[in-house]
């Protein structure tokens, strides 16, 4: 999280690699809500999340028991890729 705001402070931009480790390293430590929050802030920059953001959380939603969430971004998901 240091080098983030190190980032953002020489105003440097994060991009879809970034925020997808960040997610992930929310996720390996156990922090959900962390690595939720960072794909808000993703989503809010205008960087699109990819196939390994979605799926680190995913795997954090089920891997904690959180399956109605992880349903719903399936469902939301799905919603983005029909053009809803």
């Amino acid at each position: 999280m240091e080098l983030f705001r190190e980032m953002h402070l020489r105003g440097i931009v994060a991009d879809t690699v970034t925020y997808s480790t960040l997610i992930h390293g929310f996720y390996q430590v156990g922090d959900l809500h962390g690595a939720l929050e960072k794909l808000q802030e993703m989503k809010s920059s205008g960087v699109a999340p990819d196939t390994l953001t979605l799926r680190s959380i995913l795997a954090g939603l089920c891997s904690t028991e959180e399956l109605p969430k992880a349903e719903a971004m399936l469902v939301d998901l799905q919603k983005s890729v029909d053009g809803e």
